[in-house]
């Protein structure tokens, strides 16, 4: 799944970036021939990438905070979709129409990169730690009881779990990336 997920990033990254330089192409069904393709290989990446965060959070974190980790997920790409928009219509205003598609496009190919980097050493240090505590059964030092899980876990709390706020980080910038160009696509077609 962390492959999934740098895969997704990077590809969807990168087809933002090149959807910036169509504004370049002058025949009208050149346009709109490779506007159906980098949105179609942006979409792409954007569904490895929501289709890998949701076992990577359920594989980190403790079974008994799934639907917890899920809804923390969920919030995290309202918050993308909502903010997206806005975004996309600041970076219009500043920069013009390319702005937009190579910010969004560097940070969401960077994040998905940085993620799967931190990911894997996130995973590995899981791994000694639950080799380390079954050591520690097996020899007696710790108790089964001294493993269990409280029941209640408060949202700050699971906020708190490095997995979860990457997993939370890619996926608000997934759901920027699909609704920021929104707002500025519309304007550009129009004077062109």
């Amino acid at each position: 799944a962390i492959r999934l997920l740098v895969a997704g990033s990077v590809c969807s990254g990168l087809a933002n970036v090149g959807f910036g330089f169509v504004s370049e192409i002058k025949s009208v069904e050149m346009f709109f021939s490779i506007s159906i393709l980098m949105r179609a290989v942006t979409a792409l990446g954007e569904s490895g990438i929501n289709t890998s965060v949701y076992p990577l959070a359920r594989g980190l974190t403790p079974s008994k905070y799934t639907v917890t980790v899920i809804s923390c997920i969920e919030t995290a790409f309202g918050l993308g979709t909502m903010t997206g928009p806005f975004f996309g219509g600041l970076l219009y205003e500043k920069g013009g129409f390319v702005l937009p598609f190579i910010v969004c496009g560097s940070m969401l190919g960077v994040s998905g990169l940085t993620c799967g980097v931190m990911l894997l050493c996130l995973r590995r240090r899981q791994h000694r730690r639950r080799a380390k505590r079954l050591e520690a059964l097996e020899d007696g030092v710790v108790q089964e009881d001294d493993l269990v899980i409280p029941q209640r876990i408060k949202f700050r709390e699971v906020m708190k779990n490095p997995e979860v706020l990457l997993a939370s980080f890619i996926v608000i910038l997934s759901g920027v990336s699909s609704q920021w160009y929104q707002p500025i696509l519309e304007p550009f077609l129009s004077t062109n």
